[in-house]
């Protein structure tokens, strides 16, 4: 596994190389109320409540290596939030309750890390 650094997060949330805006602005606390597909505009931190059912959480594309989306788990029960590749059919990792999870774009792939809050 090899993860590089050619982007840098600014003040504003965005992920950026040269001027160019890849991935979003501001920060995401919510409570789900169904899955979340993420895209290259969405927040970079998600602080989630499944709200009484576990919720899936789509990854986009790992286009840009070194590109981070890191994801609490809130629920105040054993809700498991299941994240998955871009194309909603392959798990890439579980983050359970009181968990983060911190997911990195290789270019190719999305690597993970999950642990206790």
């Amino acid at each position: 596994m090899s993860i590089g650094a050619p982007y840098r997060h600014d003040s504003n949330y965005r992920w950026s190389e040269t001027g160019t805006t890849y991935s979003a602005t501001g920060d995401d606390n919510t409570e789900a109320g169904a899955n979340i597909t993420l895209n290259l505009s969405s927040a970079d931190f998600w602080s989630i409540d499944c709200g009484g059912s576990g919720r899936n959480v789509v990854l986009p594309a790992a286009t840009y290596n070194g590109c981070k989306v890191v994801i609490a788990n809130a629920s105040n029960a054993s809700e498991d939030i299941t994240v998955q590749e871009s194309d909603a059919s392959t798990t890439n990792g579980v983050v359970g309750q009181n968990e983060i999870g911190v997911f990195i774009a290789d270019g190719t792939k999305w690597q993970h890390i999950t642990g206790v809050a």
